[in-house]
């Protein structure tokens, strides 16, 4: 696995009221050291680029709705979180799985 597939970039998409969470979200998030953070090309969403050894996509949208920050719930955005976070766990397992020898050494 290289460093690169270390880094993630994904975007969060807002439910459209309350109004101003991209502005409020961008405030709260630039508080978190090892995480870039801007407005996505949608009114509704911003982009994150992070490693997973430091945040999860789960763990940071955990930490915006513990803000009281309201995600887009609609069944796209919940199939598409829930494949982001399964893939996102089975990577950082791996990563602590120690290296299997295929071939025994004589």
């Amino acid at each position: 696995m290289s460093p690169n597939d270390l880094v993630k970039y994904r975007e969060v998409c807002f439910h459209a009221l309350p109004p101003n969470q991209v502005v409020e979200a961008l405030g709260f998030l630039d508080t978190l050291d090892k995480l870039e953070t801007g407005a996505s090309t949608t009114k509704c969403g911003i982009w994150l680029r992070y490693d997973i050894r430091d945040y999860t996509f789960e763990i940071l949208e955990c930490l915006l709705v513990g803000q009281n920050f309201h995600l887009e719930n609609s069944l796209f955005y919940k199939l598409h979180r829930a494949l982001i976070y399964y893939t996102e766990e089975v990577q950082l397992r791996n990563l602590a799985a120690p290296e299997k020898l295929y071939k025994s050494s004589r």
